[in-house]
C-alpha cells in the first residue's frame, strides 16, 4: 500500500538523508521504509526522461539512491486496512515493518512507533494526519 507525502505547513521541519537501496526490488516514491533503525517516507524527485519526454518512474532501483524523510511535520499516511480504526490527536502511531500495510494507533509485536497523530481520524477515514518521527524506531509499546 503506497503512502503519500502531503504537508500542511510548507515551512515545516522536514529532515532527510540519502540512502542506497540494498534490496533486489525497487522502492516506490511515498512508501514507508525502514533503513537501519530509521523509518521514513521515500522521496524520489520528479524527472522527465530526456529521450521520450515522459515523466520518469518514481522509484529507487536496486542499488540506486533515494532520499528518506525520517522527520516530517503533518503528513498524511494510510491507515492499516484502509478504514475501520479511529485515531485521536496525541495517539501514538505504529507501522507494521513486515507487511507495510499502513498505520494503527495500538502497538503489536512487529510494529514500530513512528510518530503521533495530530488530527482526529474517524473509523471511516482511510488515512490519518501524523507528525512522523521515525528516527530510533522501536518495536515496543510507547508509554
Amino acid at each position: 500500500m503506497a503512502q503519500f507525502l502531503e504537508t500542511i505547513a510548507p515551512e515545516g521541519d522536514w529532515r532527510s538523508f540519502v540512502f542506497t537501496n540494498p534490496l533486489s526490488t525497487v522502492l516506490t516514491h511515498g512508501g514507508l521504509y525502514r533503513c537501519q533503525e530509521t523509518v521514513g517516507l521515500i522521496f524520489v524527485a520528479d524527472s522527465i526522461d530526456p529521450i521520450t519526454g515522459c515523466r520518469a518512474t518514481l522509484e529507487v532501483a536496486a542499488d540506486g539512491e533515494g532520499v528518506l524523510y525520517y522527520h516530517a511535520e503533518k503528513i498524511r499516511v494510510p491507515k492499516e486496512g484502509g478504514s475501520g480504526t479511529a485515531f485521536l490527536p496525541g495517539d501514538s502511531v505504529y507501522w507494521d515493518q513486515i507487511h507495510g500495510n499502513g498505520v494503527v494507533p495500538t502497538w503489536q509485536s512487529s510494529y514500530l512507533h513512528i510518530g503521533k497523530c495530530v488530527e482526529a481520524a474517524d473509523a471511516d477515514d482511510t488515512d490519518v494526519l501524523i507528525d512522523l518521527k521515525g528516527d530510533s524506531a522501536i518495536a515496543q509499546a510507547m508509554p
